[in-house]
């Protein structure tokens, strides 16, 4: 396998280990239906560039307010 290729699956990997908690974390305390955003986030992630744009657009989003 060529040295380039290693490299990019192993920055995929650090992309992955990096967003899926942050999307995690963020669906817990900006929206009501966790699971459903988890997993949009999840499936965004995996291409990186929709990935930051949903991380970015939990960030912009207010807090739930609290029951």
């Amino acid at each position: 396998m060529s040295i380039h290729a290693e490299l990019a699956g192993m920055l995929y990997l650090a992309w992955l280990v990096l967003a899926i908690p942050s999307v995690v974390h963020l669906a817990g305390r900006k929206t009501d239906t966790r699971a459903l955003t988890i997993s949009w986030g999840i499936v965004a992630a995996l291409v990186p560039v929709f990935g930051l744009l949903f991380i970015l657009a939990l960030l912009l989003k207010d807090d739930r307010r609290p029951a």
